[in-house]
């Protein structure tokens, strides 16, 4: 029998993350392997696994992450990968959008170790209109710490980023499909992208993650790359920088959008790579590139004034007097960012109160919390906070657990949190999403241990809201 893998290489911009989300939370429903190393977006483990490692040095620097770590991590990720790859004859499914930046010849190493494992390999991904994606892919390098404005440097140069897949694996093995939510099945990219893989989902199924910010939050971000302390390198200033970022995202606003005058130049340079890009797809894209807007960004002084509703609501997250005829001193903004993002990170490091159910006590050091909510010593004391969980979701849900009793409730209670706990700690880094509970998080940090270095693995909790 045939066995093959999808690659899915993105694009950027275009849905990826929740495609990425839902699937791999779907991984036991769907008709392929889901290959991950823990986290939806295996993009980091395949620059990890593949790229040269002097274009990987600056991220892991980033990161906090020496070269020894690196190498470890690389095969760690190897192995993880094969691992289950052997455990099932099932098609493979491998999902990241950094495959787009890769060198033909680093694309070359990945297609033929997954030659080892399948006999056909196909290349998937939707393609977003230049102008849209220009807007999208700016905001995100500002999100990474970029302090310069430079459209020029976020056209996305369709044949560089995907001639390669075509030279690997013949053109008939690369499928491309325009990125229009308004043609999509149900309005939806997760929905629309499973169905033309042949799988069907429900509403329920999809998991959605916006990850965008307004203009008016990337405006203050941007003040705070340019002119602040925005570019800190280190694991701990990767979280700083995640948890401002999120932050900042509470804020609602207008879409980020550049003027018709300042893309239309860029776009009409590469006239016949847009060409190549629509050859592809079967028809063009259609953006209008005459709508004008009031806040649309023409040059780099409309992205460095920030509104008065934004500082109002910044000064009321700090707990400070409101900026009067502050103008348009986008210093000012930064210095203001730079002491939320301080705020942000003292409070996460506040140690939490945790509450147990009635009638479990919770274990810890005399005057602290305890380190796991509902934590008893012995599997005695673990039952009596199992039997407990299970009477509160009795009680919150009348007639829907009467058919089993306490101790199968306890059995398949045990049971599901011990997945639960493996899967977090399989997962080296990223997100683990448990449905109706929240989001684990895990992360590398290097600490200074007796004056040596050492790499640390840590879990964050975020809960549903």
């Amino acid at each position: 029998m045939t066995r093959r893998c999808i690659l899915h290489f993105g694009m950027f911009k275009t849905g990826s993350t929740s495609i990425q989300n839902t699937l791999f939370r779907l991984n036991a429903e769907i008709p392929w392997v889901y290959l991950n190393i823990g986290t939806p977006n295996s993009s980091i483990a395949l620059q990890t696994m593949f790229r040269r490692q002097s274009k990987t040095a600056q991220v892991s620097l980033k990161r906090g992450l020496d070269r020894a770590e690196q190498v470890r991590r690389k095969h760690d990720y190897f192995k993880r990968m094969e691992e289950q790859i052997n455990a099932t004859d099932k098609d493979l499914f491998l999902s990241g959008e950094g495959m787009c930046v890769f060198s033909e010849m680093e694309l070359q190493r990945l297609i033929a170790w997954l030659s080892r494992f399948v006999d056909e390999i196909v290349a998937v991904g939707y393609v977003r209109p230049p102008k849209a994606y220009m807007e999208s892919a700016f905001q995100q390098i500002v999100k990474g710490g970029y302090s310069k404005f430079t459209p020029n440097a976020v056209y996305p140069n369709y044949r560089k980023k995907f001639e390669k897949f075509e030279n690997l694996l013949g053109r008939d093995r690369v499928q491309y499909w325009l990125f229009d939510p308004k043609a999509f099945q149900h309005g939806c990219v997760v929905r629309d992208f499973a169905s033309r893989l042949g799988v069907t989902l429900k509403e329920r199924h999809v998991k959605r993650v916006n990850e965008s910010l307004s203009r008016e939050d990337l405006a203050m971000l941007y003040c705070y790359r340019k002119y602040g302390d925005g570019n800190r390198i280190g694991g701990e200033a990767v979280k700083q920088d995640l948890l401002l970022i999120k932050k900042l995202g509470e804020l609602e606003g207008h879409k980020l959008r550049f003027s018709p005058d300042l893309v239309r130049p860029i776009l009409e340079a590469r006239r016949s790579d847009i060409a190549w890009m629509e050859e592809r797809l079967g028809q063009p894209f259609k953006e209008d590139l005459t709508a004008r807007t009031e806040l649309g960004v023409a040059d780099e002084n409309d992205l460095l004034q920030v509104d008065e509703a934004s500082l109002n609501i910044l000064c009321d997250w700090l707990g400070v007097s409101p900026v009067v005829d502050m103008g348009t001193k986008p210093a000012e903004v930064a210095r203001l960012i730079g002491q939320l993002r301080c705020k942000i990170a003292s409070e996460r490091k506040k140690p939490a109160v945790r509450q147990a159910p009635p009638g479990v006590e919770v274990a810890g050091r005399q005057g602290m919390p305890g380190n796991n909510i509902g934590h008893q010593r012995g599997r005695a004391g673990e039952d009596v906070y199992l039997k407990a969980l299970f009477q509160k979701a009795k009680e919150a849900h009348p007639g829907e657990f009467d058919r089993i009793n306490e101790n199968e409730a306890v059995a398949l209670l045990r049971a599901a949190f011990s997945e639960i706990k493996q899967q977090i700690e399989l997962a080296d880094e990223g997100v683990i999403t448990v449905p109706s509970l929240g989001d684990f998080r895990g992360r590398r940090v290097i600490r200074d241990a007796g004056g040596k270095k050492a790499s640390q693995k840590k879990i964050f909790f975020h809960a549903t809201k």
